[in-house]
Order: structure tokens, then sequence, then C-alpha cells
């Protein structure tokens, strides 16, 4: 049941569609709730709280659970949505949804959702095979057997201990000497995996030759350090890095199933503004290893600050008059509507900023939440010049926000890749920044921080990096 029954009507979590009866084991699940509720964490996915592979969606107002490939057989799965919460920071605590899965006897007692994923199924594995990813293995499943029909028997032993496509280490050859191609069926505890999705064909030759590394790009944002490579042929990767001085560093977590194409993601936040050192370690089915070493700069701090915003237009802001350049200081004639909207930022900090290079971000959280891309925003006016390679020092820059924005239940938030820069918090409630609602006056139309330190109701100066003067006190 949703938390908080009987509070005050807007901040109450109201569930409006989640699964009904019995999931089909390939089903994707559709969750979606009322307007004005965000989710600031991705919702955990269990089963005896017990993590499962799951590909999330965002959809407005709820998301769109893939199971990756299928749904555990006759199971009941939990979604955690405890990062589910209002605009005014109501969180959502305990709010879970339960449902179970189907049962196919279509195989009998063979479970249908554990599989064998590289080696792609169908192709044929080295004679030296080394590791092979199975899918929908139960984690408390330490141990698996690949055998033949001739009864003859490898063992594969995994550390990982959740749902989902999980690494297994060959203990032994991958066919009996003298060396000759095998089919090699996947034994799960008690269970055959039938057909070729639980199989592995192994050729008579075995891989000796390392991977090739072909392309690897680097993405580096607050907050966020990425590796994506391509290489040669399937590989499983894992990654390390760490500070040139030797200070601090930590592992860098592999995203998706082995393949040509993989990235990594670290674990841990670098520090910034340093140079640190990355080791990427790429090994193929048949255990030849390669490693790649790169050095990569982390972004400075940033200092930027929510400065204005107007979320109840009353004047035509989004025109081109009079020099042709919408959102500027001098607003035109015509029908004022919610494309009339804008937020202003301001670069507190030394440098020059490149918007590209930052990841920014503008995430509008109210009745109709919208995550805005700053350097692809639909208007975008820099007050002193600036441009999306540029944006200078002490340069404030006007965005029009995707959507629309509510006047109260409001909260506008920057962020720099995985980092929250700034905030403003309208609403009425104790601990916003502003009560919001209707402008005070036709002149008075900005929610702004003021010379004074507040953040009040003001005269718009769009391009302006300065606090407002012209406000009015609450």
């Amino acid at each position: 049941m949703p938390p908080n029954e009987g509070g005050d009507a807007a901040e109450v979590p109201s569930l409006l569609r989640q699964p009904e009866g019995v999931v089909p084991l390939g089903m994707p699940v559709t969750i979606l709730w009322s307007p004005g509720l965000f989710l600031e964490d991705e919702p955990k996915v269990s089963i005896e709280d017990r993590i499962i592979n799951t590909v999330v969606e965002h959809q407005p107002n709820g998301v769109r659970l893939l199971p990756a490939p299928r749904w555990p057989s006759n199971a009941t799965v939990t979604v955690d949505l405890g990062g589910l919460a209002t605009a005014s920071s109501v969180e959502a605590d305990g709010w879970q949804v339960v449902f179970n899965t189907d049962w196919d006897e279509s195989e009998g007692w063979i479970e249908p959702e554990v599989m064998i994923r590289r080696p792609v199924p169908s192709s044929v594995a080295p004679s030296n095979l080394k590791w092979l990813a199975v899918a929908g293995v139960d984690p408390l499943v330490s141990e698996l057997v690949l055998r033949s029909a001739e009864g003859y028997e490898v063992r594969a032993r995994s550390e990982d201990k959740r749902w989902g496509p999980s690494i297994f280490d060959v203990l032994d050859g991958a066919c009996a000497a003298p060396c000759a191609p095998q089919r090699l069926r996947l034994v799960v505890p008690d269970r055959v995996a039938l057909g070729p999705r639980g199989e592995v064909l192994t050729g008579s030759v075995p891989d000796l030759s390392p991977p090739v590394l072909r392309h690897l790009g680097v993405e580096v944002v607050p907050g966020r350090l990425e590796i994506a490579a391509v290489y040669s042929e399937i590989v499983r990767v894992r990654g390390l890095w760490r500070h040139l001085t030797g200070v601090g560093g930590a592992r860098m977590v592999a995203v998706g199933l082995p393949s040509h194409e993989v990235r990594l993601r670290q674990e841990g936040q670098p520090p910034r503004d340093v140079d640190i050192y990355v080791e990427i370690i790429a090994e193929d089915l048949g255990g030849q290893v390669v490693t790649t070493s790169t050095v990569v700069r982390t972004p400075p701090p940033l200092s930027l600050r929510i400065q204005e915003l107007v979320p109840t237009p009353r004047r035509d802001w989004g025109d081109s008059e009079p020099n042709g350049q919408p959102f500027d200081p001098w607003p035109g004639w015509g029908t004022v509507s919610s494309a009339d909207e804008w937020i202003e930022l301001v670069n507190d900090g030394n440098e020059i900023l490149r918007l590209q290079d930052l990841g920014l971000q503008i995430r509008v959280k109210d009745n109709s939440p919208s995550v805005t891309l700053v350097a692809t925003a639909p208007a975008l006016w820099w007050g002193d010049g600036g441009s999306l390679e540029a944006w200078y020092p002490g340069e404030a820059l006007v965005v029009r926000p995707l959507g629309a924005m509510d006047q109260r239940g409001l909260r506008v938030e920057l962020w720099a890749g995985e980092i929250e820069v700034d905030a403003l918090w309208v609403a009425a409630i104790p601990g916003a920044h502003h009560p919001g609602g209707q402008p005070p006056d036709w002149v008075h139309e900005s929610i702004a921080r003021s010379a004074d330190g507040q953040v009040r109701w003001c005269r718009p100066t769009p391009g302006n990096p300065l606090p407002t003067m012209d406000c009015v006190s609450e």
C-alpha cells in the first residue's frame, strides 16, 4: 500500500498501473504512478533479495521493465520503488510492487530461462575454452557441468552472486585428448537446458592469439568515467583506475554481456581536476589477455548556479524582436504561453566551459517531469556572446527547457554528469526556497536570487549574471 495515507492528496503516491495476475516469462512489465512523482533512484528488481538483471525504460509517470532475457520461472518478483518521491521531496518509503511469474511446462522440468549467452549459441568455441556467460542460473549455484554425449564432462565455476548473465570459469579443458570437436550440453543441478541455447560447440583448434583492440573511447563528465572499447573478438573485460600519485582508485565495472563491443564504468568517484591512470584488461574465450592503459584528465569542480526561473511568464520571452534573439532581455508582444518559460544559469567558475563536454542537464520535477540536455535545449541565449564551444566565466546562459513548469510543487535541478550542482525548490511548504504561485504583478515575474541572498519575486534580467536588485519583499 502507498505510504502516507491520509496526508495531503498532492503528496500521497498513487499507483495507476501494476502487473495483474501471472506474468508470462518473456513479457515486459509496466508500472505507472500518478503525475507529480519522480524516481530519484533506479528501481531494484529482485527475487528473495537477489537482484535480477532487468532493462529499465523510463516513461512519463512510470517505468517499463524488460526481463533479460526472461523472468525466472514460477517466481515472486519484487520491484522496490523506494526512490519514488514528490517534487517536495516527500519520499515513498517502502513502496513496492510484487508480481508472480508464469511456470512454463512446455519443457517439463527444464528451466527455460537458463541459457548460454557467450559463446554465441551455434558458434564454434575454441578447444581451450576458458569461460562462458550463462543467463538465468540461480546465484546460489556456483558450479555447472558441461557434458558430451559420450559422457565427458567439463566443470565451470562462478563467483557471481546475482540473477542475470554470470561468468563461469572453465576448470577443465573444453575437450578430451586427443582433442576433437565436441557438443557439450549445459547441466544445471539435476536439469539440462535443451536446444542450442544450452550447449557449446567446440572445435579442435585452440585460440592462441590475443584479442586486438580496434577502438577505444573515453567519456569523462563530472561524477562519471566510462570506457567504450571494440575488440576483434568476444572478450570479457575488467578495469582499474587510480590517481597517478597512487592515492585513491577503484574497480571499473563491466556493463552488459561479454561482446566485441564492451563498456566499463568506474566504481567510486574519481578525484576532480587530476590525471588518473586507467587500465583495461580484456580476455578472449581462449584465455588470451590484452591489457591497455591510458591517462585521463578528470574535469575540474564546477561552480554553476541557477539564478532565475520564470515558470509563470507574463510576457512574450520567446519572441524574435527586436534583435532576432528569443529569450534576450527584450520581450515581444505576441501570445504568452508555456513556450515563454526559461531558466537562467550562471558560470561562477574561472574556466571557459564547453557544454558538449559537461553532460549538463536541467531536471524539472513537477506534475510533468522533464530532463533537458542543456547543449541541445530548445533555445539558448548567452548574455555575453558565449556559445556551445565557450561559456565564459561569469557569463549567464538563458535556457528554454523542455515541457512546461508548474507554478509550485516544482523542483528545478542542475546536474553535471552524475553530480547535482544546484537546485531551486518552489513549494508552499517549510524548507522550500520559494512558495511559487502567481507573480505579484506584471513586472516581477521571475523567481530569482536577490542581492540580499534570498529567493524572491523579481524583475527578470535574462543575461545578467548578477543577483537581481528589483525584487518584491515577501
